[in-house]
């Protein structure tokens, strides 16, 4: 007999349980207010943004970045003749959640509307919806 694997899309309702499960990866812990205020946007970037930045360099690519949201990277991929670089979404509505001391729907509202809905132009990130096995 042949199994077969049904997936699903995440969606908001479906959020809350991947992170409750801790299914997805969190190199972010909850800061205070004042660690917060501290915190320089200009601080140490996430090891994959530097590697991406080197390989964006050696092969002559143009690589545009969501700020604050380097622990969400998940590779790159082109689109038309462009490379642009992948965020897995939860994990950005996760950092809002820790960085930012938001609810889920607080997060998931301001990630919608402020950084996915963003067009900064040609090379745009894209941000991926990880499918979820239901089985």
């Amino acid at each position: 007999m042949r199994s077969s694997l049904i997936y699903k899309n995440i969606s908001s309702t479906t959020y809350e349980n991947q992170i409750v499960k801790n299914n997805i990866p969190s190199s972010t812990k909850k800061m205070t207010k004042s660690a917060q205020a501290t915190k320089s946007e200009d601080s140490k970037t996430a090891p994959y943004r530097e590697f991406l930045n080197k390989w964006a360099e050696e092969t002559q690519r143009l690589l545009k970045f969501a700020d604050g949201f380097d622990d969400a990277i998940i590779g790159v991929t082109e689109h038309g003749s462009t490379t642009v670089v992948c965020y897995n979404e939860a994990l950005c509505v996760r950092i809002l959640m820790d960085r930012d001391d938001m609810s889920l729907t607080d997060a998931y509202e301001f990630f919608h509307f402020n950084t996915k809905q963003a067009y900064i132009g040609e090379g745009t990130p894209v941000f991926v919806n990880l499918l979820q096995s239901t089985e």
